[in-house]
């Protein structure tokens, strides 16, 4: 075989290990941006979730703060002039 020979098979060799190394990037490249896609959803539906857990936790906390304050003025007030301090409106 002659050198021009070797060289030509050797760099056809060359050029089918780039071209199959190419194309294992270009897989690569694709499932990264899939798994990129997947992982900005999740974010996205996370976020969303966290919004809604917010607003259920602020509503929880409005109805806990209400039900807390009826129960003190039960304390202070009581019912139809019960226990407790005078109640601050004059009846008439």
């Amino acid at each position: 075989m002659s050198d021009t020979q070797e060289i030509v098979q050797r760099l056809e060799h060359e050029m089918a290990q780039r071209a199959a190394a190419v194309e294992k990037v270009d897989a690569f490249k694709a499932q990264f941006n899939r798994a990129i896609k997947a992982f900005m959803a999740t974010d996205e539906a996370v976020r969303g979730l966290n919004d809604h857990d917010s607003e259920v936790d602020t509503q929880i906390a409005t109805a806990i703060d209400e039900h807390l304050r009826a129960i003190d003025r039960l304390c202070r007030f009581g019912i139809d002039g019960g226990f407790g301090e005078k109640h601050p409106v004059k009846e008439y």
